[in-house]
């Protein structure tokens, strides 16, 4: 892999969240930038690259939803607020967990709370919280 595929994937995403949302080009890029979509996009290439674009537009909204959340945070995430990200997590990976595996999305729930990557999850010393749904999904 080189650096130009990275940056080939940054643009589809750039590309593929403008559609979705409707968004110019360079107010996705802005806001790729401010929220730190673009580092970890660049960063966890190997895994999301290989999605598609319907995931890969949740897993974004995912991050910045995490980083709005963590910024009204006073910055700080630990134990006794991590509640606030999981619903949005949980939800995600019981999506698409019940989209391939044609169940309701309330079943799929029930598999991912009784799950051991939603036992990690919900640990705040694992920092699992910092994945995107994507990757949750592929552990559980």
């Amino acid at each position: 892999m080189n650096g130009d595929e990275k940056l080939y994937f940054l643009s589809f995403c750039v590309e593929a969240y403008k559609m979705r949302h409707g968004m110019s080009g360079e107010a996705v890029f802005t806001l790729f930038d401010e929220k730190g979509v673009t580092q970890y996009l660049m960063e966890y290439y190997d895994v999301l690259h290989t999605q598609g674009e319907k995931w890969i537009v949740a897993d974004i909204d995912e991050f910045i939803q995490k980083h709005q959340i963590k910024s009204t945070m006073s910055g700080k995430l630990t134990q006794d607020n991590l509640y606030l990200l999981l619903p949005g997590k949980v939800l995600a990976v019981a999506q698409m967990y019940a989209r391939h595996h044609n169940v309701s999305v309330l079943d799929a729930m029930r598999i991912v709370y009784a799950s051991d990557m939603y036992k990690q999850l919900e640990q705040e010393s694992t920092k699992r919280w910092h994945e995107g749904p994507v990757s949750l999904y592929q552990t559980l």
